[in-house]
Order: C-alpha cells, then sequence, then structure tokens
C-alpha cells in the first residue's frame, strides 16, 4: 500500500467512525425523547384516571405510550395505567 493510498484509508476510516458517532448520538436523542414522551404520557394517564370527560383521550395517550414502549424494546411495566 502507498503513501497516498495509506492516507486515503485512514481519512475513510475518519469520516466513517465520525458518521458512526453522529448517528450513535442521534438515535440516543431519539430514545432520550421518546423516553420523556413515555414519563410525560404516565403522568397525564394517572392525573386523567378519574375525570370520565378524558376517558378517550386517556386511551389515545395509553395507545401512543405502548407505541413508543415497543418502538424502544421496553418490557411494558405500568399496563395498569389504561385499566
Amino acid at each position: 500500500m502507498g503513501h497516498e493510498q495509506a492516507i486515503d484509508a485512514i481519512s475513510q476510516a475518519a469520516n466513517w467512525r465520525e458518521g458512526s458517532q453522529d448517528l450513535l448520538v442521534d438515535t440516543a436523542i431519539s430514545h432520550l425523547e421518546k423516553l420523556r414522551r413515555v414519563v410525560m404520557l404516565e403522568q397525564w394517564i394517572r392525573n386523567a384516571a378519574n375525570d370520565p370527560l378524558l376517558a378517550s383521550t386517556r386511551l389515545a395517550w395509553h395507545r401512543e405510550r405502548e407505541q413508543l414502549i415497543g418502538e424502544l424494546h421496553l418490557e411494558p411495566a405500568g399496563a395498569h395505567l389504561c385499566a
């Protein structure tokens, strides 16, 4: 491998690594935003538990929460929130 080829290989590896780190950071941020939304939805669901006017909204919140939990590959704890 010549000098120019070695420099090119190092440059490509550095670019790949930088791109991988960017993807990792973006994925982590996305996961954190989804977790924040799950926590917020759980709070809303609990607060609306005794309000019959919010029954359909509460069900929608529960569905969104379950979808996010599935996307995050988490085990659905607190299924009782919709009961």
